[in-house]
């Protein structure tokens, strides 16, 4: 594929891979130097950017059983999204091996204070269902992916059909593994604290961060010259996305707190305690501003939904605020009473961050641009919206 169907030039490309390489030599010395902090650091990175590749997986999921027309076009920009899905599992691996360092329940002795949790929460059955949940996505991003790519060799009323059924099954088995995947690799950082919204939560989040990573990089390519029957039509849906979905996340971060503090059960206070401590109370504070108030104020209006750079600023704001929500989420639980920032924890953003957008723009340039055989791409070529 010529480098016209890139996001990044050859010259991105090896800095962004030397950038890899040296992020992870600083993040194999911070490990040294503090295990705990960079096997926290390890699981946001990684929790982050797997979000963003299953959120683009559920988007095509949805768009395929919904017989959706209008995001054809750009439809390869989510199925390339989902390239990170292996690396993110060989990271998960990495963080299950070093559990201890990272959640108290692995700790040696730890089962006695957890009492009946501790037949759930171990070591052992963690793996088990990290497995599991890995390969249902490894799966199904392979098999929607394949039928997408495999309409350009003939056959797209097929290939519709097949990946309309394949869609219906794995919008099925993603809630269950999604939902045991957050108990597991989130909230379990603080295992005598639940919240029996917290799957839905971290869901809300996932998916705004998605469609902000989804919507980021439709418009970056397209100022690489692609998707020139991309219109604003097209950016007014992505917004309408991007800004439902951050609603939809305040809504829930606003009731889990509100029941709890209702409620004021102290085996459910501890969770916002912590958070509401001198040291954290400001980014608890900043948190709903940078994830909801900001992009509120930016993508209200239908016309900066149509302006590319409008849109695009919206997108990287909560591209910004996923980063501090799953910091606030992770992080109080491992350093305690005050915030902080080592070295691994940045190293291992930066080291998989970059994996995430070489690995991206392979996929990407695998396949040509459109799926020039899928029935309903005139459809999106000439999308006049609502």
């Amino acid at each position: 594929m010529s480098s016209e169907h890139r996001l990044l030039t050859p010259s991105q490309t090896s800095a962004l891979k030397k950038t890899a390489a040296a992020a992870a030599v600083l993040f194999a010395i911070g490990a040294r130097l503090s295990p705990e902090r960079a096997g926290a650091g390890l699981l946001l990175a990684n929790f982050y950017f797997v979000s963003l590749a299953l959120a683009a997986l559920v988007f095509v999921a949805i768009q395929n059983l919904s017989a959706a027309g209008w995001p054809v076009v750009f439809r390869r920009v989510p199925e390339a999204m989902t390239a990170y899905l292996p690396a993110g599992a060989a990271a998960t691996a990495a963080i299950a091996l070093g559990a201890r360092f990272v959640y108290p329940w692995a700790l040696p002795g730890a089962a006695e204070a957890l009492g009946g949790k501790a037949a759930y929460l171990n070591a052992g059955m963690f793996a088990l269902r990290a497995a599991i949940c890995w390969a249902v996505w490894l799966f199904f991003a392979r098999r929607l992916v394949g039928l997408s790519r495999g309409q350009d060799l003939g056959g797209a009323d097929g290939g519709v059909r097949l990946a309309a059924v394949a869609s219906a099954a794995f919008v099925v088995a993603f809630a269950p593994t999604f939902t045991v995947s957050s108990v597991d690799w989130l909230m379990s950082l603080e295992p005598k604290w639940s919240s029996t919204l917290y799957p839905w939560y971290v869901f809300a989040g996932a998916f705004e961060g998605g469609l902000a990573a989804l919507t980021v990089l439709v418009i970056l390519l397209r100022r690489r010259g692609l998707f020139a029957k991309l219109n604003e039509n097209h950016l007014h849906d992505l917004g309408k996305y991007v800004f439902a979905f951050s609603c939809f996340w305040a809504y829930l971060w606003f009731c889990q707190y509100l029941l709890i503090w209702y409620s004021n059960i102290p085996d459910e206070t501890t969770h916002f305690v912590l958070r509401m401590t001198p040291g954290w109370l400001p980014l608890f504070c900043l948190n709903p501003v940078v994830n909801f108030v900001l992009p509120f104020g930016l993508l209200l209006s239908a016309k900066r939904k149509r302006n590319e750079r409008a849109l695009l600023l919206g997108a990287a704001v909560v591209l910004a605020g996923r980063a501090l929500d799953l910091y606030m989420l992770i992080m109080p639980g491992t350093m305690g009473a005050r915030p902080g920032l080592g070295l691994a924890e940045p190293a291992a953003f930066v080291a998989l961050g970059a994996v995430f957008v070489l690995l991206f723009d392979r996929s990407f340039a695998s396949a040509a641009p459109e799926p020039v055989r899928d029935p309903y791409l005139d459809e999106s070529r000439h999308f006049e919206g609502v």
